[in-house]
């Protein structure tokens, strides 16, 4: 009783970093504090009622549970109980491709919502229900996540994609031969990463904002300008934020934050971009 939520989840990542398997867990952790600063970036306190906020590579589900905090830290209760129901003023949406990740998410989630247990001890199942309406594994297909596109849905997405190479070659030849996911992933990319945009990019509503942390090749490889061609057509660019190397527990890669918000008519932006260089993330690397 009368802990810090934030200081829960922390604990909790902790530990699962600290485990045997950590070079294999690592791969799904984005570091709290940078996802504080996203959320904070993102302003999820204003967000209305009934905004969809999605992440299609969730990992352990820190910015989902991160949202939550926020909104709780500025006196908005996300979830309530009424009368036998929880009602929940977001739509909140998480997928992954790897079952045990998936799990843990709802344990992170879990944590957060300890108080919602606790003042409501018969509702459990009811909360169960909950968390797995919210984590959903996506392992039917090779691609996991990338397999169902809803257009022009989420209001927000915030989310660090995984940016290996390796498998790549196998994800273009399923899409390949499937025209309806063809027409979605229609320009070529090095990365997994560059697939991760492009259903972005179709899933923002026009008006709706995405933060997601790319490697720096997605920046400067020739090989990718035809999605980044497409990423200026579609969308604004409101901000690039350097993170400092070693900011990832599983790679020293240097990476960014790429804040995206997709246009209601097709024009050019003719205002300038906000770019950043972080030089700590708040912890030792």
């Amino acid at each position: 009783e009368n802990i810090d939520p934030s200081f829960k989840s922390r604990l909790f990542e902790d530990f699962l970093k600290g485990t045997t398997g950590k070079k294999q867990l690592a791969q799904f952790f984005t570091p709290r504090n940078v996802i504080k600063m996203i959320v904070e970036m993102a302003n999820v306190k204003k967000l209305e009622d009934k905004s969809n906020i999605y992440d299609p590579a969730c990992g352990v589900g820190g910015f989902i549970s991160e949202t939550i905090l926020n909104r709780f830290l500025n006196t908005i209760k996300d979830f309530k109980y009424d009368q036998e129901n929880i009602n929940v003023n977001l739509n909140y949406y998480g997928n992954d491709y790897d079952e045990l990740t998936i799990i843990l998410a709802k344990a992170n989630l879990l944590i957060t919502l300890a108080e919602l247990v606790y003042e409501n001890p018969s509702m459990t199942k009811e909360i169960s229900k909950e968390l797995s309406k919210i984590f959903k594994l996506t392992n039917n297909s090779i691609i996991g996540s990338l397999e169902d596109i809803k257009e022009n849905y989420y209001d927000l997405i915030m989310s660090n994609p995984p940016y290996i190479s390796s498998g790549k070659g196998l994800y273009t030849e399923y899409i390949a031969k499937r025209p309806e996911l063809k027409k979605y992933y229609n320009v070529t990319c090095v990365g997994k990463e560059g697939l991760f945009i492009q259903k972005i990019i179709e899933e923002l509503k026009p008006g709706g904002r995405a933060f997601i942390v790319l490697p720096d090749g997605f920046f400067y490889r020739p090989s990718d300008n035809e999605l980044k061609e497409k990423l200026i057509n579609k969308c604004y660019i409101n901000a690039i934020i350097s993170l400092p190397k070693k900011t990832f527990y599983a790679t020293d890669k240097k990476t960014y934050v790429l804040c995206i918000e997709k246009k209601l008519k097709p024009e050019n932006q003719e205002w300038p971009i906000f770019l950043a260089i972080a030089q700590s993330i708040g912890e030792t690397l």
